[in-house]
C-alpha cells in the first residue's frame, strides 16, 4: 500500500512543507506523478517526496501518484488545494 498524509489544503506562502510517503511491501525504485504540483512545491522521483512552500493559488485538484518497481506497482489517489492569503487591515485614508 501506498499512502500520504496531506492536508486538503494550504495557504499561499504557507511554512516549507514536506510530506513523505508511507509504503508497505517492497522497495520501489520509481516514483511518478499523473500531472505538475502547484507552484512552489515539488515531487521527488526517487524518494516521493511532496515539498516546498507554495506560491500560487489553485482550486481543489485531483493528484495520483505511483510507486513501482520491477515486481509491479501501486497508487494513491489525494485531492490538494492552495487557498489565498485573506485580505488584512481594511482602512481608509481620513
Amino acid at each position: 500500500a501506498l499512502t500520504y498524509t496531506i492536508p486538503a489544503s494550504v495557504v499561499v506562502g504557507s511554512a516549507a512543507v514536506s510530506y513523505p510517503p508511507t509504503i508497505q511491501g517492497g522497495t520501489p525504485s520509481y516514483y511518478l506523478i499523473n500531472r505538475p504540483l502547484p507552484a512552489g512545491l515539488s515531487f521527488n522521483g526517487t524518494t516521493g517526496v511532496i515539498s516546498g512552500s507554495p506560491t500560487t493559488a489553485i482550486e481543489a485538484t485531483a493528484y495520483v501518484i505511483e510507486a513501482g518497481n520491477a515486481s509491479g506497482s501501486v497508487t494513491y489517489t489525494f485531492n490538494f488545494a492552495v487557498t489565498d492569503l485573506a485580505p488584512l487591515g481594511l482602512a481608509y485614508p481620513v
